[in-house]
């Protein structure tokens, strides 16, 4: 009996060290991400940065409304909350201390998201720090950066409808990505609500409002997603394009407690990337195994290790050819 209450005790002090720990660690993540931005950025001056970093200087001296059509003329996007900060930010400071701090704010968001759902101080840092997608959001992918900070915060305020609603926002008229995310998650409600109704021929008032209430920032962003669909479609795709978002898929079902939830959340991932290509969807269907991989064992599991060195090897490969080529391609 006394071995029982010493090992709770120790379980308990463990969970109260790591609580303690959590703040300090976030911060050193934190500060990591900013300083190692304001280092490699400067060296990103090729590929998608052209675009960014022209379009930055251009906005400079130009009104709200001029800057607008001159960003998307320039980079033939319609998102607004990229090129509001962009043109605010502009005013006051240099683009690569204008991406740091971004970025810190992305590092910021995501260590709690990733604790949020069950990983460690030690998983959740080390994630946030060397993660291969989090480094091209970093580094390259600029205006979904944004989109997954304000996706992140959504997730963070899930349980506050006013804040979730808020952020969530913000998210899809940050960058028309989200929405597949959003997608996804409805989808397995829309699911679950219909299984309520057939059963008891009730609907959540909830869910209802929520989303009648995604319809609006859905509809701004429509014409994005139009065109972006446009410019990715190019017939159904084959098993080669399907192979990486399956791999996830067989990974989050064998974490997942709920696999039939798991495996809905999946389908408009599957359908998207049959429309369009993994390109832009892998990285999605990455963070969405994450989410029921980091409970078990608090992200210490086979899963999570063997995929994070793997990405781990391919953030060094993207970091090296920003020190050689000025991109992260050759």
């Amino acid at each position: 009996m006394s071995l029982i209450i010493m090992g709770a005790n120790v379980h308990v002090d463990a969970q109260r060290l790591e609580g303690l720990l959590a703040f300090p660690v976030r911060m050193l993540v934190v500060l990591f991400v900013f300083v190692g931005s304001m280092y490699i950025g400067p060296l990103y001056v090729l590929g998608d940065q052209v675009h960014y970093r022209k379009v930055y200087e251009g906005l400079m001296g130009l009104s709200l409304v001029e800057g607008y059509i001159y960003y998307t003329e320039s980079i033939d996007s319609l998102e607004f909350v990229h090129f509001f900060f962009s043109w605010l930010a502009g005013r006051y400071l240099d683009k690569d201390i204008f991406v740091s701090i971004a970025n810190s704010f992305l590092a910021w968001v995501a260590f709690g998201v990733f604790r949020r759902w069950g990983a460690s101080v030690v998983v959740s840092a080390f994630l946030v720090a060397t993660n291969y997608y989090l480094i091209a959001m970093y580094f390259s992918a600029e205006r979904l950066k944004f989109g997954f900070i304000f996706l992140g915060l959504s997730l963070l305020y899930a349980e506050r409808l006013r804040l979730f609603y808020f952020f969530s926002f913000l998210a899809l008229v940050s960058h028309a990505q989200t929405v597949i995310v959003y997608a996804a998650i409805f989808f397995r409600i829309f699911c679950g609500q219909v299984c309520r109704f057939l059963l008891t021929g009730r609907v959540s008032a909830t869910f209802l409002v929520v989303v009648v209430l995604l319809l609006v920032p859905v509809s701004l962003v429509s014409g994005q997603l139009l065109s972006k669909f446009y410019s990715y479609y190019d017939g159904l795709r084959g098993f080669d394009e399907l192979l990486r978002v399956f791999v996830f898929l067989l990974l989050a079902l064998y974490y997942a407690r709920d696999k039939f939830g798991a495996l809905l959340v999946f389908v408009p991932l599957v359908l998207v990337v049959m429309l369009v290509g993994g390109d832009r969807v892998n990285i999605l269907a990455y963070f969405v195994f994450l989410y029921y991989a980091l409970p078990v064992n608090k992200g210490l599991n086979a899963g999570v290790l063997v995929t994070t060195v793997y990405f781990l090897l391919g953030s060094f490969e993207y970091v090296s050819n920003i020190f050689e080529y000025g991109s992260n391609k050759p």
